[in-house]
């Protein structure tokens, strides 16, 4: 197991997450920037068809409501593998260094162990990545590699739904409603997280790894319908009803609306059932 516990290690979420599956640092050795993914890591504390995970596959995922959630997993099990601020955690990460223009150059995946020093709300990283700080050297550096890794993917044909979208709050026995906007904090993570699936992927295919493959193809032309309806508030929405549906299968292939030529999903083992099966896997 490879210690990190020297790297300044961030974890970026919601306001009060209930699951907190990962977190991103920066290593610099020699000049070379390399992106470190981590991701908690509940396979270890429990066994295949064991009663946990034979109810886990049960739910399949979390479900959370206006009112409260229901976990895939038990509250234990959350509370051991979560990632907190100052918490020594065991996890499952990657090392990814890029080339200049955003494609993968290299990358490593192996346990390790971490100690997040900050834990932040994507106000907070908004906040950090528009002042650059010299003091957050390290999240500034990390967003501007993962923009090369976004833009890169731009290139290869991936769509960005850069809409808004609506989360319902329940408070004190009334609801609200809050608009969510994609920020470049939400941007980073995401992309983080997307560049972890795949990697994790190209592992699988160069080691004959079986693994729950997810695919989708575009089959409209894209460029057509956004201009098409580019004063409309929905556009994306009707984007959506066109391209074709995304699907699992044993076998990879490419996953056109992300531009990659394979992916899993394997960041979220903590509230989906299928990255919890990839870790295992891995």
């Amino acid at each position: 197991m490879k210690d990190l516990t020297n790297l300044k290690t961030f974890i970026i979420d919601s306001k009060n997450p209930i699951e907190i599956d990962d977190a991103i640092s920066l290593e610099i050795n020699n000049n070379i920037k390399n992106i470190w993914i981590h991701v908690s890591y509940p396979s270890k504390l429990f066994e295949f068809n064991s009663e946990i995970d034979i109810n886990a596959k049960r739910k399949s995922s979390s479900l959370y409501l206006i009112d409260k959630s229901i976990t895939m997993l038990p509250k234990n099990i959350i509370e051991l593998s979560n990632l907190r601020k100052n918490k020594l955690s065991e996890t499952l990460s990657a090392c990814i260094e890029l080339n200049e223009n955003g494609s993968i150059k290299n990358y490593e995946i192996c346990e390790t162990l971490i100690k997040p020093n900050y834990e932040f709300t994507y106000e907070d990283t908004n906040e950090i990545l528009e002042l650059e700080p010299k003091e957050e050297y390290e999240l500034v550096i990390l967003n501007k590699l993962l923009k090369k890794s976004y833009n890169y993917r731009k290139k290869k044909g991936a769509i960005t739904f850069n809409n808004t979208y609506p989360k319902i709050i329940y408070n004190d026995n009334s609801i609200s409603f809050e608009t969510i906007e994609i920020t470049q904090a939400h941007t980073l993570v995401s992309e983080a997280m997307i560049l972890m699936g795949y990697i994790t992927s190209d592992y699988f295919i160069k080691n004959n790894i079986p693994a729950p493959f997810r695919t989708q193809k575009i089959n409209c032309d894209t460029k057509n319908i956004l201009e098409k309806n580019f004063n409309s508030p929905v556009k994306y929405i009707i984007l959506k009803q066109f391209i074709g549906k995304s699907y699992i299968s044993l076998k990879s292939d490419t996953h056109e609306t992300l531009g990659l030529d394979s992916y899993v999903q394997t960041t979220s083992p903590l509230r989906r059932y299928f990255d919890l099966l990839v870790q295992r896997q891995l």
